[in-house]
């Protein structure tokens, strides 16, 4: 139940792909990026970036909580977990305030690799319809709805436990391969002892 903890508290770990991590793309062109930029602009306004991506992170972490609370029935395990995620958050919030302009810029590189120019041209004209433009800059708000956070409860919970199954059979495998190879265990163990970071 502790590791099942551990691992569900890390899961916005695996949704955040780092921007810096992949190979450098091509260039897209100018006009492209401009107009990428208009939508991303309108899907988060730059005045708003870091109340969104805080209202996102609140949603998600308050869909964690709930389910981890069919987890966890003893009051004090529940308060203990909660503590941890309010830490968690705290953690994670100036790392996600440095990251935000990378992000928002790979976003805009994003979509102008992925649309063509007419295509977004198209797609920026409608963000700046009352439509397209409440439909954009509310699109992040749905990871609020009840029915997505109902979806989310029961999806992490799901997710997390077929993660602790194959965590759980790695270790296994790993532990099998050592008891072979007792060199290999002596070798990570001298590592360990002398601060080698381990693979």
């Amino acid at each position: 139940m502790k590791k099942f903890a551990l691992a569900l508290v890390t899961a916005p770990a695996l949704f955040i792909a780092n921007p810096l991590a992949a190979e450098p793309a091509a260039t897209p062109d100018p006009t492209a990026i401009a107009h990428a930029r208009e939508i991303v602009e309108t899907i988060m306004p730059p005045d708003r970036q870091s109340t969104v991506m805080a209202e996102m992170t609140r949603a998600m972490t308050d869909q964690m909580r709930s389910a981890m609370a069919d987890q966890f029935t003893d009051a004090g395990l529940r308060q203990i977990v909660d503590a941890h995620l309010t830490k968690v958050i705290e953690r994670i919030d100036p790392v996600t305030q440095r990251y935000l302009p990378v992000l928002m810029e790979a976003m805009i590189q994003a979509y102008a690799r992925e649309f063509s120019v007419a295509e977004l041209i198209e797609v920026s004209r409608f963000a700046k319809t009352p439509a397209g433009r409440q439909y954009f800059s509310r699109s992040t708000a749905l990871m609020a709805d009840p029915a997505v956070a109902a979806a989310n409860r029961t999806y992490f919970a799901e997710a997390q436990a077929a993660s602790l199954a194959s965590q759980n059979d790695l270790r296994a495998a790993i532990m099998a391969y050592l008891q072979k190879h007792p060199e290999v265990a002596r070798k990570m163990a001298e590592q360990a002892k002398a601060g080698v970071p381990q693979p």
